[in-house]
């Protein structure tokens, strides 16, 4: 039978100059994309992560020895073919070659002759190759070619490009060949014969199995002799070749290297076709160490899995998911250098790649990592100015516009506080805050005054996190791809994770940014327990996709994929090593590249590069018997003691710096432990590959080496070494320029922070002077304030002022009072700010205990005020306040009385009536310690105190107008006009003195630049005030302004007042439902998703009783809003009402009632309408104070009450409707008439209805229908025509009714009503 293998199916050209056989069999035999080999083998452009092997010259004889490897695969490959198929031993006779075909004959006569050829030096003429009778079986009798050899007859001259061979039989194995090598035993037949004499034991195939285990060790000491002279005769040849030769020539299982399958041969070949210039050509280096180069080894598949998640982001045009990859494994496993592959491949494509790496040492503050991404991130945009590429300028553009139109000057001013670097970017001048020098006034005294409020304190790390959401938002708007990744989370602290979260959940809220963005997280799952920490909170986000990848130790099979390219051999050579080392190594990579460097070490020379066999080889019974008691550790100590000893001693300097370390600082310590240079010294480490360097840093090649290094020095000896080094620094560092003094004072306290007893035991502790203790606790007090005040960087503080307080000597509250009670106070204000409530509150009973008088113990009463309101303990907190007021000498009474209330509202009144804007501005400003300590105290509690005691709400505020007057104007004031104006509203019904009132507050804002107090102090004008003045749409304005200021400023608890509000209003306003209910449903979520804040349990439910109710309108099923926050509408109903009986909080209980009539008016139940109007209106008598429902309630009880009357002839309806009429057209005259005047006329067009004077009546509708069109109350519009219709109707001109009805209708659709327009029929 003869086959015809064509070779065109493989081939498009000459076999010297064709590549496409060896392309196709990559692609078939790679399940993987071309980018995930790039990625794989570090074969990119960009990032510096291009790789540094080098290929092989491409030559016309190496191109012609790939594509032979080729063709030796494909006609291997087809052979097995043939055998599987017919099922039959494979007997070959002859074989064709030619340009075009390969003829392969299949039969079972046995020919001998000479294998012999004619030289043909053409490459494009026939040569046809004979050899003798191939069978995978012969007579031992006879000494004909195996198959074996007779394939290696053929490869043979297929890589000579046709040469004859002088005589075939010489290279067979000869008798010779059989005899033991040196060291070795029997032969076959001897050894057999002896053994089964001396144990007849016989294992399953029939064979003694000493005898087979004494076989393999005689196997193993045999040495091929046909590779020499195969290598010696064809010099030309690869190693490689040589080697594939030989090996088949010797046949199957004579030698160690031999064939064991055909399956082997095949794998082979398969390595030289696809990897030739690692398993074919000859090594281009001259060196002989082990290079594991720049390859990922082993994971391709998590390749591919990011890979994928990158291409699909990158294919995004509208919108997509927020991508997070969470990666996971133990120490070693390549988490760290799997996302950096990728990310630099991402790079070369388009992507930015930004990262932070956490350390075990923490020398950085945890938040420093968050911010270098960035940094590095503005490093780019300046790489990309200085390129000069115009679509990167243009891109740098964009993301400065962004950036600024994101934050305004403000917010960028403040982050480049955070991030420095966007300073250069964004073309900012630095801040003079930069110019001081930490070294400096140390023993001055101590004039840094605390500046913040545990409120203020709270706000200013919420401003950090929500500007950094912002400024991520903002770069990811421009629209470029970005892969941001944090690696080793395991050692982030818990408010940087906190960060983390609300990152997330910020991004995977909007649509634009998530597009462009992947986040990667990386962290070792034995050290850390809280693996779900970032994913839980958005897990459940329908635009968050979250990819987990688990890293495990390599499988046998990896591992020796992984050896053979690096030994440079084939893997049936190599997977004999690769199962020992698996077995000591556990398949970690970090381990196996270790330990297999150790074998190769000059001292070990287990594993050697022989040149004469010109490969490496090894001791297998050497490497078995070797112990590793300390598994990676201990190899890397030995690695360590081998490295001279100065580089060693600048090694463990720069351990203590954790896993990365700045060269100017390190050369700052120049002479310690009588090391000259030590950054020459790190250059050499780096040489050891022990270190690696990036531009002004030296970096740890992995963690482990650095925990190695810096558990060398003994425990007792390491802290006198931290105390030196922070000492020197110290020294050192008062002269150093001022873009690095900064780093190196933090990094000096650091150090000398070490030998603190949190530190050490007791025994190694170091011994500082008193005077020594005196100035780390004022460094350390300063470093805290500094981290508070310039970067709100409240982890850092905190060790900072732990460090400064431990510093405190015994009787430091008597001797040095100052510096005691600052550190305390903030450390006290530090900890609230970090939920550190159990701690916080030990220290502030410290200070309690032994501050010298009421003015030094305010700061602490701020503390446990605002500490009970965070708990929820409200009631408590105001007693608490009350009781500090009476002891600053402002004493309240226990009960007030309106009357009370309102004689000092009148007198109030008639002494501000005079001030205006110019006035204020020039107002003299409040000095005195005690007035401002009240001012601070009364601000943080009149906001509980307007729900739960309206009667001190309004005499508070008479008393923050008071102490203004009296000692002039401060930050707080603003709050006390604003809430001065809301009582001259809800008490004495002056709109106008009360709107004055809120303008001038504004003033004072401007005056202060308070942008802190914007959303605290809107609250209320924009809310409670100018909604009698200004038209409502305006006020909708003002509030959104305030919820922006509010989260950019960090007052989230102020934000969510001004967002609950502000939807109330945009209903009531008229806004599209369908807008109202998207960002109700938003808001119900964030406050979910923060339960911590204190506003959570009185915030949530109102505003999911909005969202219900806005859906009973749109007539939108409730069970997705039920199903997702866990409360159906008649649950959340009854826990508002649990709610108001706790804490007597009124409006609570009148939202309930405010929904319920409004819904029952609108679907004309205005029985139950007139019901709920007479609960609404009993809790607002008990309150005095008007809010922007109460003109909605007004609206609807005057109507029901009129058409109820109309209808029954009940007089007193028709009293309570004409008391509704005359409130809203007193609000229209002397408020604001655009806000009421429609509901005026529609008030008096029923007036007039029900009184029969049905000409005033329509007239007074058609007015009413064009105000609300003129001031775009679209529902109102709606419901001024649905009257008009009926009023039409019931007078019997059914078409003009009809038509208004229709006008109705078509309104409440077009507001979002859609179940109320399907109500509009029947009448």
């Amino acid at each position: 039978m003869l086959t015809t293998i064509p070779l065109s199916k493989w081939m498009s050209s000459r076999w010297a100059f064709a590549s496409t056989s060896r392309q196709e069999i990559v692609s078939r035999k790679s399940i993987w994309s071309q980018q995930v080999e790039n990625v794989y083998k570090g074969q990119y452009k960009g990032s510096g992560a291009e790789t540094s092997q080098k290929k092989s010259r491409p030559n016309a004889n190496n191109i012609y020895l790939e594509n032979a490897a080729a063709i030796a695969f494909l006609l291997l490959e087809q052979i097995l073919t043939i055998k599987e198929t017919s099922g039959s031993v494979i007997e070959l006779d002859s074989i064709t070659v030619t340009v075009e075909i390969i003829q392969l004959r299949q039969g079972g006569k046995k020919i001998t002759e000479d294998l012999n050829g004619k030289e043909d030096g053409h490459l494009h003429e026939l040569c046809i190759i004979k050899f003798v009778n191939v069978v995978l079986h012969t007579n031992q009798d006879q000494r004909q070619p195996t198959f074996f050899q007779s394939l290696g007859a053929i490869l043979l001259k297929l890589f000579l490009r046709q040469e004859l061979l002088p005589n075939w039989g010489e290279f067979l194995p000869r008798e010779e060949d059989d005899e033991p090598c040196e060291g070795g035993g029997y032969d076959d037949a001897e050894f057999e014969s002896a053994m089964l004499k001396a144990l007849s034991i016989l294992d399953d195939e029939g064979e003694p199995r000493l005898v087979q285990r004494q076989k393999q060790q005689r196997q193993n000491n045999v040495e091929s002799q046909s590779f020499s002279r195969i290598h010696n005769q064809y010099s030309v040849l690869p190693t490689s070749i040589c080697r594939l030769i030989s090996d088949l020539i010797d046949g199957p299982s004579r030698t160690k290297t031999s064939f064991a399958s055909l399956n082997d041969v095949l794998d082979d070949l398969e390595q030289m076709a696809t990897e030739p210039d690692t398993f074919l050509h000859e090594p281009t280096r001259t060196d002989v160490k082990l290079n594991f180069g720049n390859e990922l080894y082993g994971r391709k598949e998590e390749v591919s899995q990011i890979i994928d998640i990158a291409n699909d982001v990158s294919s995004r045009r509208e919108t997509g998911p927020l991508e997070l990859v969470s990666i996971e494994g133990y120490s070693g496993s390549g988490k760290s250098f799997l996302v950096r592959q990728v990310g630099h491949y991402l790079s070369s494509k388009g992507w930015i790649f930004i990262q932070g790496k956490f350390d075990r040492m923490r020398q950085r503050d945890s938040f420093s990592v968050v911010t270098s991404a960035f940094e590095s991130f503005c490093g780019i945009l300046q790489e990309m100015k200085a390129r000069g590429n115009q679509n990167d300028l243009e891109y740098c553009s964009q993301v400065s516009t962004s950036v600024m139109d994101a934050l305004g000057h403000t917010g960028v001013a403040y982050l480049c506080q955070i991030i420095p670097s966007l300073k250069k970017i964004l073309d900012q001048d630095s801040g003079s805050d930069s110019d001081t020098n930490p070294f400096d006034s140390l023993n001055e005294g101590l004039d840094l005054a605390i500046i913040q409020t545990a409120d203020e304190a709270l706000m200013s790390q919420r401003k950090r996190e929500y500007s950094l959401c912002v400024f991520v938002e903002a770069i990811l708007g421009v629209g470029r791809k970005l892969l941001l990744f944090y690696d080793d989370l395991q050692w982030a602290d818990a408010s940087t994770l906190g960060f983390f979260r609300k990152l997330l959940k910020h991004l995977a809220d909007r649509n634009k940014p998530r597009k462009n963005i992947m986040f990667a997280q990386s962290f070792r799952d034995d050290e850390f327990q809280d693996t779900e920490v970032l994913t839980s909170s958005i897990e459940s986000c329908d635009s968050v996709n979250i990819t987990k990848i688990k890293l495990v130790g390599f499988s046998k099979r990896a591992l020796s994929d992984i050896l053979s390219p690096v030994f440079g051999l084939p893997r049936r050579i190599t997977s004999p090593l690769s199962e020992i080392i698996h077995q000591k190594t556990m398949g970690n990579i970090f381990f196996v590249i270790e330990f297999t460097k150790t074998l190769a070490s000059p001292d070990k020379k287990i594993v050697t590069f022989s040149l004469s066999k010109r490969r490496w080889i090894w001791d297998t019974d050497t490497i078995s018997v070797m112990t590793i008691s300390d598994g990676v550790a201990g190899l890397l100590l030995k690695k360590l003691l081998r490295v001279e000893k100065s580089i060693l001693d600048s090694l463990i300097i720069a351990s203590c710096f954790g896993s990365q370390m700045n060269t100017f600082v390190m050369e700052l310590l120049n002479g310690m432990r009588g090391v000259a240079d030590i950054v020459q010294n790190l250059d050499a480490a780096v040489n050891e590959g022990l270190l690696e360097k990036a531009g002004p840093l030296f970096m740890f090649a992995h963690d482990s080496i650095q925990q190695s290094v810096y558990e060398l020095t003994p425990k007792d000896e390491l802290i006198k070494l931290h105390v030196d080094i922070g000492l020197m620094l110290i020294s050192k560092g008062a002269h150093a320029s001022r873009d690095m003094i900064e780093e190196i004072f933090l990094f000096a306290l650091s150090h000398i922070n070490m030998a603190l007893p949190k530190c050490t035991s007791s025994n190694t502790a170091i011994e500082f002077t008193p005077s020594q203790h005196i100035v780390f606790a004022k460094l350390n007090l300063k470093a805290g304030q500094k981290a508070v005040n310039g970067k709100s960087n409240f982890s850092l503080a905190e060790v900072h002022l732990k460090a400064g307080i431990s510093f405190l000597l015994r009787d430091s509250w008597k001797d040095q009072y100052d510096l005691t009670l600052q550190l305390f106070e903030e450390y006290a204000n530090v900890l609230f700010v970090q939920r550190n409530l159990e701690e916080m509150h030990l220290h502030v009973e410290i200070i309690l205990k032994n501050a010298k008088c009421i003015g030094d113990k305010i700061k602490a009463h701020e503390l446990m005020i605002s500490v009970l309101t965070l708990k929820g303990s409200t009631s408590e907190a105001l007693d608490h306040a009350k009781s500090v007021l009476d002891s600053l000498g402002f004493p309240f009474p226990s009960s007030i009385v309106s009357e009370t209330v309102l004689g000092v509202l009148k007198s109030l009144s008639s002494t501000t009536i005079t001030f205006t804007p110019d006035h204020l501005r020039s107002f003299p400003l409040m000095t005195e310690k005690i007035p401002l300590q009240a001012m601070k105290i009364m601000s943080a509690v009149h906001m509980p105190y307007s729900f739960s005691d309206p009667a001190m709400f309004q005499m508070m505020a008479c008393q923050m107008m008071q102490l203004t007057i009296k000692h002039g104007l401060c930050v707080e004031s603003a709050e006390a006009f604003s809430n001065f104006g809301y009582c001259l509203i809800s008490l004495s019904r002056d709109y106008e003195a009360g709107y004055r009132a809120g303008q001038l507050a504004l003033v004072i804002l401007d005056r202060f630049k308070a942008t802190k107090r914007v959303a605290k102090v809107h609250f209320l004008i924009y809310g409670f005030l100018s909604v009698w003045k200004d038209p409502l749409q305006s006020t909708v304005e003002g509030l959104q302004y305030a919820v922006n200021m509010g989260l950019l400023e960090g007052d989230y608890e102020s934000a969510l007042f001004d967002q609950v509000v502000l939807n109330r209003q945009m209903f009531i306003a008229g806004y599209m439902l369908s807008v109202v209910r998207d960002r109700l449903l938003s808001l119900c979520r964030d406050m979910m998703y923060d339960k911590q804040r204190n506003v959570f349990f009185s915030g949530f439910n109102p505003v999911l009783a909005d969202l219900y109710f806005v859906m009973s309108l749109t007539g939108e099923t409730e069970d997705e809003v039920s199903s997702i926050f866990g409360i159906t509408r008649e649950e959340n109903v009854e826990q508002l009402m649990a709610q108001y009986s706790a804490s007597n909080n009124a409006p609570l209980v009148q939202l309930v009632y405010y929904h319920r009539l409004a819904k029952s008016f609108l679907f004309r139940d205005y029985d139950a309408a007139l019901e709920c109007c007479e609960q609404y209106d009993n809790y607002t008598l008990t309150r005095n104070l008007l809010r922007v429902t109460d003109i909605v309630a007004t609206l609807f009880w005057g109507l029901s009450s009129m058409i109820l009357s109309r209808r029954r002839k009940q007089s007193e309806l028709m009293a309570k409707g004409e008391e509704c009429l005359l409130k809203m057209q007193y609000w229209a005259k002397l408020g604001s008439k655009w806000n009421a005047e429609n509901k005026a006329l529609l008030l008096e067009a029923e007036y007039h209805f029900a009184n029969g004077d049905n000409a005033k009546a329509e007239t007074a509708y058609e007015q009413s229908i064009r105000s609300a069109h003129e001031h775009k109350f679209i529902h109102e519009e709606a419901i001024a025509n649905e009257l008009y219709g009926i009023f039409c109707v019931e007078r019997g001109d059914m078409y003009k009714g009809n038509e208004h009805l229709e006008i109705a209708r078509g309104l409440y659709n077009q507001w979002g009503a859609k179940k109320k327009a399907a109500a509009i029929f029947p009448l």
